[in-house]
């Protein structure tokens, strides 16, 4: 879905919650919500605008008197065909246990979100990861792990 012709700022706040005692809140550069959104601080957009804006919209945000942006990915696996049915892992309840996917179809996604998972995950390609890494941001992890449920 797309939002940004009908986008109003947002007012958005973070929880924090281990609290320092310190009036310094630490905040994220970029993280995921559960929502297939990724928030974005003036630092990753500056780091990573390149790589998002052909991959998606960048939503404005306003939290603690600063701009900062929420990612709607717009790429979907279903889309490219990029899904890989035989190999994607259900339970007896038909939950999603892990994803697959086709990479030679996904080799020109930055980020992608998949039908799977009723959108919930952003999934990366390794050139956004290496970027996240090269601009030192904090917040996010990058997993191979596909499982949509933590590890027993």
């Amino acid at each position: 879905t797309r939002y940004l012709a009908d986008w109003q700022l947002l007012q958005v706040s973070f929880f924090d919650e281990f609290p320092s005692g310190s009036d310094i809140k630490q905040r994220p550069d970029i993280m995921v919500d559960f929502l297939g959104k990724l928030f974005l601080g003036e630092k990753a957009v500056t780091a990573l605008a390149d790589l998002l804006i052909p991959a998606g919209e960048l939503l404005p945000v306003s939290y603690d008197s600063t701009v900062g942006y929420l990612f709607n990915p717009l790429v979907i696996a279903e889309e490219l065909n990029a899904v890989d049915t035989a190999n994607v892992k259900r339970d007896q309840w038909d939950a999603l246990l892990a994803p697959a996917f086709i990479e030679d179809k996904l080799s020109s996604a930055i980020l992608f979100r998949t039908a799977l998972d009723s959108y919930r995950g952003v999934y990366c390609s390794d050139t956004f990861k290496r970027a996240i890494e090269k601009a030192g941001l904090k917040g996010i992890v990058c997993s191979e792990d596909l499982r949509d449920r933590p590890p027993v």
